[in-house]
């Protein structure tokens, strides 16, 4: 549930829509895995807490609530997104976390890991898909906010195969050093960009 679209939009507070289909499915003994970034989730802990097989994969893909906020307005900041993990693990729900898209230079996985709530013991890194229409735009965004050196970064890992696939082996070598949580790789695959020629990895490109 949650897949396409957020399941917990404010709207969610007015007409309890989400709220309607989980009780249909509990009543059914019927279990499910949410995706969602909403703090608003929290409010239905109790729901979600009836099935021992459901699941909620929570997103939080970055620590910096500027960029959360100038991709996502009305998204939940981190501390809101950490409040509501920590009251869902208190209150017996399976939580994992997805981060996702993970944006290379971007999405620090070893801070990501430093604020987690205790209990969180499973994470899915999801890289971000540069095929989705969005890239340019992605591409502006992190130039101004963090400068033409890690706008340059993030390009290169789209650029050719070999540092597409040399980033993913630099994050999985920092996940190994967390033996204590469970992580899951999901990988788009790699395509070409279109107006943008193949590099080979090379000293500028470090992750």
């Amino acid at each position: 549930i949650g897949s396409t679209t957020e399941i917990c939009q404010f709207v969610e507070q007015e007409y309890k829509l989400t709220k309607q289909i989980l009780s249909i499915l509990n009543d059914h003994g019927i279990s499910y895995t949410i995706l969602t970034k909403s703090h608003l989730i929290a409010e239905y802990a109790d729901l979600i807490n009836k099935h021992p097989n459901n699941t909620i994969f929570f997103t939080l893909n970055c620590v910096d609530n500027d960029l959360i906020r100038s991709l996502e307005p009305t998204s939940p900041s981190v501390e809101q997104r950490l409040q509501c993990i920590s009251h869902l693990v208190n209150n017996n729900v399976s939580v994992r976390i997805h981060c996702g898209p993970f944006f290379p230079f971007i999405s620090d996985t070893e801070e990501i890991i430093k604020i987690l709530p205790q209990g969180i013991t499973e994470i899915d890194i999801e890289m971000y898909h540069h095929e989705m229409g969005n890239f340019d735009a992605i591409v502006k965004l992190l130039g101004k906010m963090y400068g033409n050196d890690i706008k340059n970064k993030f390009i290169a890992v789209y650029q050719s195969e070999e540092n597409y696939l040399f980033g993913k082996t630099v994050i999985q070598q920092v996940v190994k050093r967390e033996p204590d949580i469970y992580f899951a790789f999901f990988d788009n695959g790699f395509g070409d960009l279109l107006a943008m020629k193949d590099k080979s990895c090379n000293d500028d490109y470090i992750y």
